[in-house]
């Protein structure tokens, strides 16, 4: 399986987090919330998180607001073709977007053709 990270904001978000790590049991979750789910990686910074992890994941899952997410990968974008996919899920699990500056936005335009 490829690496995926599922980054978490809010402590409802760590509850969707969660249900995805389920169907995708490889994944790691990641949040700076204390948490006593023991399946939390709990980090000091999101955004140092990803300086030393972005380009060795494969995929990002953000489960917060789309800004968030935006503004968090922002620094470590560097081309679409090698970016990991990148999509934004919110707190409730209902809407899902994939990230148009990372290489999911990429694959979704070449599949509709």
């Amino acid at each position: 399986m490829k690496k995926v990270a599922i980054i978490a904001i809010t402590d409802k978000g760590i509850e969707q987090a969660v249900l995805l790590q389920k169907q995708f049991p490889k994944s790691l979750v990641i949040s700076t919330r204390e948490t006593t789910n023991e399946s939390i990686s709990k980090v000091d910074s999101i955004s140092a998180y990803l300086a030393t992890n972005f380009s060795k994941l494969d995929g990002i899952c953000f489960v917060s607001a789309l800004g968030i997410c935006v503004r968090t990968i922002a620094p470590f974008l560097d081309d679409k073709t090698k970016d990991p996919a990148v999509i934004c899920l919110d707190d409730l699990g209902v809407h899902v977007q994939s990230v148009p500056v990372s290489y999911t936005h990429l694959r979704a335009h070449e599949t509709r053709h």
